[in-house]
């Protein structure tokens, strides 16, 4: 038999903040702002922190959080029926969870469980490096080569992070436009 119940929230809060400028009929300005925290329950998938004992374990920043985001767009009209506009986007990285794949540590059915001593969605970018670090030398010194709780086959496996790795991406983009008008 298989069960699932689709339940969940979200809860986004923001600060948006504009400036909308033209100076004369041949320059305007648009800068804005963001302050975001998109949060909420984060789903049944791998590395979600879902745990069927625990419902509320997976609550977090949800997978599409932006916490800053940036735009600039301007528009010159200038001489001889030229025309420059542009747009800037920023957006900071999105977060990210740590877990260790087929494994679950606490018994509840679902593997791939989030890494011991870390949340859902945790980390945002590489100022999180070591926090990383620090929560794998932990888990080595804790619960690796320990027997898996709840019955399950096997030892905690030993766990060591690539010698070169990289967390989510920040978004940037830049469009230009240059032309004459009619």
């Amino acid at each position: 038999i298989e069960f699932d119940a689709t339940a969940g929230h979200a809860r986004y809060r923001g600060l948006l903040a504009r400036l909308d400028k033209r100076f004369s009929s041949r320059v305007q300005f648009l800068v804005s702002y963001a302050l975001s925290d998109f949060r909420g329950t984060n789903g049944t998938g791998a590395g979600t922190g879902f745990d069927l004992d625990n419902w509320d374990a997976n609550e977090g920043p949800l997978p599409v959080d932006r916490r800053h985001v940036f735009n600039l767009s301007g528009f010159i009209a200038a001489p001889w029926r030229f025309q420059i506009a542009w747009n800037t986007s920023f957006a900071s990285a999105p977060p990210m969870s740590a877990y260790v794949s087929g494994i679950d540590f606490n018994g509840d059915g679902t593997p791939s469980d989030l890494l011991p001593g870390t949340t859902v969605n945790q980390f945002r970018g590489a100022s999180d490096r070591g926090t990383l670090t620090q929560a794998v030398e932990q888990y080595n010194r804790t619960i690796a080569d320990t027997p898996l709780c709840c019955q399950q086959q096997g030892l905690g496996p030993r766990l060591a992070l690539p010698a070169e790795y990289a967390f989510e991406d920040r978004f940037f983009t830049l469009d230009l436009r240059v032309g004459m008008s009619a």
